[in-house]
């Protein structure tokens, strides 16, 4: 489903008790709506398209008996004003929109086709709204893909062709470079998106794609998914419970673009796997932590498609080829899809798990690599790392962040040799020691932690790699009796955050956030993360536990509307958690306390 990138106006954050669980609520001063999906775009793609102002918004789609609709506003216009008001660095058109109530006329300008236009325009409600749904099988579905390798082209887009597709029906060959669908130029593979979505069942695709330094155009009537690839059940699009889709078996983190490029990836939207469940499908295929997924069959992840949305259109059983990136090189991986019930967790005692001893450092690094500072009788002090050392690569793994050293170390074992190559005092260094367990670390500790994670978590001597969710008990937790309480965060806790651990909490929650709330699944053993953001911008969601450890990091790149996804903090035991979401330089924090009854 794809991230609805709506616009609307006004929101107020406050809470209230109901049935024993505290849900934050919101209010709306405003209900003035435009009804566009939309992204921003770079300053490099706003000059190749002739924009001077690179703060507007691009239109991807249009909603349904919205103003915008009924202006003839279309995808590929490009909004960059209101009256005599400008989106800039400071005001995107959101923050425009906020200025007016429903009802009145205004003047909208915009480029179209390469020639600005002013168009009138009343602004309508949000109740106004409606969505155009419709099945998957009712989709345009043209049949390419991100090509494998790369283009130096600053215009266009290589794709791969998958077969009886309308693109291979077209004559498109792999490797080929789209340059324009229906008149509007491809810059990216959202463009790609944006183009196909617009379109209906029947109607005619006009493509211009370049192929060994020859242009070429080809025009045929676009097919649906339904009509060019056999389903592989009657089922397969329709609605399934929650337990009976797929299952592969990975933990996995989405990844920043800037990460993306520096592990040489071209699909910044898949999913770097930090943990492979027992027993389950990713098992069986032998994925790794550290491959990077960013397909399955024809699928690939992008911006409003991510590994868990591929995944539904999957039943346990089916079969699939899972499309990954592992030490650099590109693989395709055969996968019998399983169960969720299949899965086999770990109840190792928490004491044994393997602790290298390594705890975030406050100094900053201009280089790539984590800085680190060093724990007493660990394995990185008998290593010869020191306070202030920048980790490059554990086991041959390039480490980048705080989440690729949680990665390495948790799936190693006690006594397993840990090979890190590091940086200090501006020597390249390398050693090669076999890990000891937490307990091995802290000869002091004579007690076992047991299932109550609370003492291991906030544990004062500054434990780097606390246990992850994947090593939980077999039992999925039950959550009927947690009670959930979500509140702003004292300002004294967020100082001890940094004080002790290095993390900064934000205080000043100036981000507007509409229906935030965590809602408990028993049946899956996790909650549900759901609120909106009326406004839109480069978006990213955190959560923290109190020993700062980051748990959850989602990247959303540029977003606004509404956002759900699965968040898996009950294995991390009663307690308290940090939720910040920032948006620009706005940002929103609060804390949640989960408690048994």
């Amino acid at each position: 489903m794809k991230l609805l990138n709506t616009l609307i106006l006004g929101l107020l954050i406050g809470t209230q008790w109901v049935s024993g669980q505290n849900y934050s609520w919101s209010s709306q001063k405003s209900e003035t709506f435009l009804g566009i999906q939309s992204d921003g775009v770079s300053e490099e793609k706003a000059a190749l398209l002739g924009f001077n102002n690179a703060y507007g918004s691009y239109v991807t789609g249009i909603i349904g008996n919205t103003a915008a609709e009924k202006a003839g506003l279309k995808p590929f216009d490009y909004l960059y004003g209101i009256d005599d008001h400008r989106t800039s660095e400071r005001d995107d058109l959101t923050d425009l929109i906020q200025k007016y109530e429903p009802g009145e006329q205004v003047t909208l300008h915009l480029i179209r086709n390469g020639k600005p236009i002013s168009q009138k325009i009343t602004f309508g409600k949000r109740s106004d709204k409606r969505d155009n749904k419709r099945n998957r099988e009712e989709d345009p579905y043209f049949g390419v893909s991100p090509d494998s390798g790369c283009s130096d082209d600053e215009v266009g887009v290589p794709v791969d062709v998958s077969s009886n597709s309308t693109a291979a029906e077209m004559g498109l060959h792999d490797g080929d470079l789209i340059l324009a669908i229906n008149g509007h130029p491809m810059i990216d593979w959202g463009d790609i998106s944006t183009a196909i979505d617009a379109m209906n069942i029947g109607e005619t695709i006009t493509v211009d794609y370049l192929r060994n330094g020859e242009q070429k155009t080809g025009s045929i009537p676009i097919k649906s998914l339904a009509e060019t690839k056999p389903l592989r059940s009657s089922t397969r699009y329709s609605y399934k419970p929650p337990h009976e889709y797929a299952f592969l078996g990975i933990n996995s983190d989405r990844i920043s673009r800037e990460k993306a490029r520096k592990l040489g990836f071209d699909n910044p939207y898949g999913h770097y796997v930090t943990n492979v469940i027992r027993n389950t499908a990713a098992d069986r295929a032998n994925i790794q932590p550290f491959d990077y997924i960013y397909g399955v069959d024809e699928y690939r992840t992008a911006k409003d498609q991510d590994l868990t949305t591929i995944l539904k259109k999957y039943k346990p059983g089916d079969q699939g080829v899972i499309h990954l990136i592992r030490k650099s090189k590109r693989q395709t991986v055969p996968v019998t899809l399983s169960r969720r019930s299949d899965a086999r967790y770990s109840d190792q005692d928490k004491c044994e798990e393997p602790f290298f001893g390594i705890r975030s450092s406050h100094t900053s690094r201009d280089e790539d690599g984590v800085t680190v500072d060093i724990v007493a009788n660990s394995t990185a002090q008998a290593m010869g790392l020191k306070d202030g050392a920048v980790i490059k690569s554990i086991n041959g793994h390039p480490m980048y962040d705080w989440t690729d050293i949680s990665t390495a170390i948790d799936n190693m074992k006690v006594g397993q040799t840990a090979t890190v190559e590091y940086s200090q005092n501006g020597q390249r260094k390398t050693g090669s020691e076999p890990i000891k367990s937490y307990c091995d670390t802290k000869t002091k500790i004579n007690k076992s932690y047991g299932n109550d994670w609370s003492d291991w978590m906030n544990d004062d001597e500054g434990i780097s790699v606390s246990p992850r969710s994947p090593r939980s008990p077999t039992n999925r937790r039950n959550l009927d009796n947690v009670r959930i309480k979500i509140q702003d965060v004292n300002p004294h806790e967020a100082e001890a955050m940094k004080r002790q651990h290095g993390v900064e909490i934000p205080t000043t929650n100036d981000l507007r956030v509409n229906n935030l709330k965590l809602l408990p699944n028993s049946e899956e053993g996790v909650f549900r993360l759901t609120f909106e953001l009326p406004q839109s911008g480069e978006t990213n969601i955190r959560i923290f536990n109190t020993a700062g450890r980051q748990i959850y990091n989602y990247d959303l790149g540029r977003f606004s509307g509404d956002f759900s996804d699965e968040v898996n903090i009950s294995q991390n035991g009663d307690g308290s958690y940090f939720l910040n979401i920032r948006q620009g330089n706005k940002t929103m924090t609060q804390k949640i306390d989960l408690h048994n009854n």
